[in-house]
């Protein structure tokens, strides 16, 4: 099981502005305006992560942690993809040396010298591409405004706006890297 702990960086930009969103839902936010600023933020980064699900891309460089049981594994494949500086292995309590540990990060492969078995705990952080592409940043930008307009509903909104899927699925990191 994978758990995002949190934003690696929470004072990095977001890839796509406020003003931006702000600019393509044609409102204006007044420089008082907290709420308003923050509802945004949050609708942004709630459709970062539905695009990095999409797409197995990390927009945001985060801290994640996996822990699995395993018996005789010699390779574990995590997504989003990794920043093999960033990351740390303890097998049934005991951090593994780097030595043992061959990270392939573009694919979000780590291969160990020896199978392991037991309790792995795997803490790391991912790879942050410069920019989103110009589809992602649509992608982002259609479910932003989707959900500003469905915002005083009230319960959950689950649905995606038409070509959303389409959008990301041109973007989406193919199945060969993942092996």
């Amino acid at each position: 099981m994978t758990t995002c702990l949190g934003i690696a960086s929470p004072t990095a930009p977001l890839p796509v502005s406020v003003s931006t969103v702000a600019d393509y839902l044609g409102i204006s936010l007044d420089p008082g305006d907290a709420q308003g600023e923050m509802t945004i933020k949050a609708l942004i980064l709630a459709a970062l992560d539905y695009s990095e699900a999409q797409t197995g891309r990390d927009y945001i460089g985060k801290v994640y942690q996996t822990r699995l049981y395993s018996v005789g594994v010699d390779r574990i494949v995590l997504r989003p993809t990794l920043d093999g500086a960033n990351i740390t292995v303890t097998v049934n309590g005991v951090t593994a040396p780097a030595g043992e540990i061959d990270v392939w990060a573009g694919a979000g492969v780590l291969a160990f010298s020896q199978p392991i078995s037991g309790d792995v705990v795997i803490d790391w952080r991912t790879i942050t591409p410069a920019a989103l592409m110009p589809a992602e940043e649509a992608a982002v930008l259609l479910l932003v405004g989707h959900w500003w307009n469905r915002r005083d509903q009230g319960g959950m909104v689950t649905d995606a706006p038409y070509g959303v899927r389409d959008l990301l699925r041109s973007c989406a990191m193919p199945l060969a890297a993942m092996r």
